[in-house]
This record gives C-alpha cells, structure tokens and sequence, in this order.
C-alpha cells in the first residue's frame, strides 16, 4: 500500500506502534524470567501491565477491530527483541547478564520514545488534540521507564565500578 497523504501516514504509523507493543507483549515475560535481580524481574512486569494498558489505548485511538494477522510488529522492534533475548540467552547469570538486559531494553525504550514523539508530533500537526495528549502521555510513560532501567542499572553495575577503581 502506498501513502498518498499525512494521514494516512499517521495511521499507518499509529498501526505499526500497535503492532510493535502487542509483539514486546509477548516478549517482556521472557525477559522478566531472564532477570536475576528481583528490582529487574519487577520493572520487566510493571512494563509489561504498561505496554498492554498503552496497547489498549492504541487500540482505542485507530478505532478499528483487531487483526490479529497484523501483530509482527516492524523490523526494528523484532531486532531489538531479538538481540535482548540472544543477550538473556548467552550472557551468565548475575549481575551482568542484569546489566545486558537493561541495555537491550532500553535501546527498545528508545525506539518507542522516538514512535511516540514522532506520533504525538503527528497528532498536534493533524489537530486530533485528544489523541495528540494521549500519545504524549505514553511518551512520558516510556521516558519514566527508561529513567528507571538507568537507574537498577546504576545499582547493578556499581561492584563493577569498584573493581575497576581498585
């Protein structure tokens, strides 16, 4: 399908970023189980409930009924989850592998918070306001969430830090 106008550009985005929170639904458990650090397990399952409550909200914004052929989510996301679950898979348990995975979501973060910037940017242009405060209030969820990796991630990484001052 090609995209002939903004708003079609607009929607078809606001699909992929449905699309792309259904497929990390269905990743986030298994990086919670791959988790050591209990903190770590904790924030995986928190934004698990996230991503599903923003899916839902996503859902509500296209206003279209569900198509569960459409659920592969794009390119980006899948290699993202991928190479957190190869990181979950090859890394030791402990600490490290903790620290990897942190890494790995959040470079998942960051690919949602440029979607949804870009979305709520799209929203204000096209003037749907409703929507615009909706997607910018996921923006500011994904922004805290990212915050709060760095964070368990600092807690994580400070014996590392200790051993490399010595």
């Amino acid at each position: 399908m090609k995209i002939q106008d903004f708003e079609a550009m607009y929607i078809a985005d606001l699909r992929l970023a449905r699309d792309n929170a259904h497929t990390l639904v269905k990743a986030l458990p298994k990086l919670a189980q791959a988790a050591q650090d209990p903190e770590l397990a904790e924030a995986f399952g928190a934004l698990l409930s996230e991503t599903s409550r923003q899916l839902d909200q996503l859902d509500q914004l296209l206003s279209l009924p569900d198509d569960p052929a459409a659920h592969d989510g794009d390119e980006a996301i899948v290699g993202l989850i991928a190479k957190a679950l190869h990181v979950a898979s090859e890394t030791a348990p402990g600490p490290l592998r903790d620290a990897a995975l942190i890494a790995a979501a959040q470079h998942i973060q960051h690919y949602e918070i440029a979607t949804y910037g870009t979305l709520a940017a799209y929203a204000k242009i096209l003037g749907r306001h409703d929507q615009k405060r909706i997607l910018g209030a996921i923006l500011e969820e994904e922004r805290a969430i990212d915050e709060d990796l760095t964070v368990i991630a600092a807690g994580l990484l400070d014996p590392y830090r200790a051993k490399v001052a010595a």
